[in-house]
């Protein structure tokens, strides 16, 4: 409700399935529709209610895997609210659908640069320190040995 009227959006990712909640997904698409909400359906999950197995015996085995997706619902939730539906079948295929609602959904926003100093300082300090360290392992520099056998 904070965000101007036109530039509302919600992005549902889902099977279509109502699994939980009191609100029917068609109702709450209204109520979506009466505050000013877009919503973008994507739908994620298998349009089979069976897959088919091969066991390492070669026998077929068909399972229900329960993720079917209810694409009709979705449509009608984004249709409802003035979105779009898309489907994303892999992870590739959802960045596809992101950058799409973001090309769509182009709206002014209220942005600032912000400079966060980063203190350089630290090299050079941290140089000086190791070059100080060594001359501290080295105390009297070297020493020449002079012809007579002694040192200078």
């Amino acid at each position: 409700r904070e965000r101007p009227e036109g530039s509302r959006v919600l992005i549902l990712v889902t099977d279509g399935k109502n699994e939980t909640g009191t609100i029917p997904p068609l109702k709450a698409a209204q109520l979506a529709k009466q505050e000013g909400i877009r919503i973008y359906t994507i739908g994620v999950g298998s349009t089979k209610n069976r897959v088919r197995l091969l066991s390492p015996d070669l026998r077929t085995y068909e399972i229900a895997t329960g993720l079917a997706i209810d694409e009709e619902t979705l449509q009608q939730i984004a249709e409802t609210t003035g979105g779009a539906y898309f489907r994303a079948t892999d992870t590739a295929a959802l960045e596809k659908v992101y950058q799409r609602i973001d090309e769509l959904e182009k709206s002014e926003a209220e942005s600032r640069t912000i400079f966060i100093p980063q203190p350089l300082f630290h090299w050079p300090l941290g140089a000086a320190l190791l070059l100080l360290l060594s001359l501290g392992l080295f105390p009297e520099g070297r020493r020449r040995q002079l012809r007579g056998g002694g040192y200078a």
